[in-house]
C-alpha cells in the first residue's frame, strides 16, 4: 500500500511540474537573467557645435513610450567619444536601454533633426556612444 501512495505522489508531482510554464520575459530575445534584465547605457554626443542651440534627445521604445533619460540634453562637445562615467552622464544625453529591445530616437535643435533606430545587443551592462553628425 505504501508503494502505491508513493507512486501516486510522484505521478502527481510530475503532472504538476509539467504544467508549469517558463515565466514570460516580455519577448526579449536575450532572455532574462533570473528575472532581471540589466540595462546598457547609451550616450548621445557631438564633436562640434552645430550652432543651433541646445540639442534635446528623445528615445521611444517599440510601443512608442518615451524612455526616461538620465539626461536628455547634450550640453558639451567632445573631440572623441565620451567615456562612461557620472561626470559625462550629466554633459551628454544619456539613456539606460535594455538588451534585446529596439528603440527609436529623435534629437532636435533649432532647424536641425537627427533620427535613428537602436537595437540593443544581448550584452550586459555595456556603454555605447551614438554620435550625432
Amino acid at each position: 500500500m505504501m508503494k502505491k501512495q508513493w507512486l501516486t505522489a510522484i505521478l502527481c508531482a510530475i503532472s504538476i511540474l509539467s504544467a508549469c510554464k517558463k515565466k514570460d520575459d516580455g519577448g526579449n530575445p536575450c532572455g532574462s537573467y533570473s528575472g532581471v534584465v540589466p540595462p546598457n547605457t547609451y550616450i548621445f554626443w557631438i564633436d562640434h557645435d552645430f550652432s543651433c542651440g541646445s540639442i534635446t534627445v528623445e528615445v521611444k521604445d517599440a510601443s512608442g513610450k518615451i524612455v526616461g533619460p538620465y539626461q536628455a540634453v547634450i550640453s558639451y562637445t567632445s573631440p572623441t567619444p565620451p567615456q562612461c562615467n557620472n561626470v559625462n552622464y550629466g554633459r551628454f544625453a544619456t539613456f539606460d536601454l535594455y538588451m534585446g529591445k529596439t528603440y527609436t530616437y529623435k534629437a532636435t535643435c533649432s532647424g536641425k533633426t537627427w533620427t535613428g533606430t537602436i537595437t540593443v545587443p544581448c550584452e550586459q551592462s555595456q556603454c555605447k556612444n551614438i554620435q550625432l553628425q
